[in-house]
């Protein structure tokens, strides 16, 4: 993996991130040293998918694309009846 211009020292900062965010800075930093995404995986404590999915969020859309993409789906929507009761 390739990493933009400027970046890693972004990236070697996450302590500064909030936990998902440092997560992510650290499976790139991994990845663009050549270390393999099982190793990763391994290395992080993340599953493989998680791995593959930092990634490709940061090929697509750089630093901008590590902090949240938590969830599938949007978020989750109360009817006010379950509310009111």
């Amino acid at each position: 993996m390739v990493q933009r211009d400027g970046d890693r020292d972004e990236l070697a900062r996450s302590d500064r991130f909030g936990a998902a965010k440092a997560k992510r800075a650290r499976i790139v930093l991994l990845a663009a040293d050549g270390v393999a995404s099982a190793r990763i995986a391994d290395c992080t404590d993340a599953t493989f998918t998680t791995v593959l999915n930092g990634r490709g969020r940061y090929e697509r859309h750089g630093i901008a694309g590590l902090p949240n993409a938590l969830m599938f789906g949007g978020p989750r929507e109360l009817e006010h009846r379950a509310i009111t009761g």
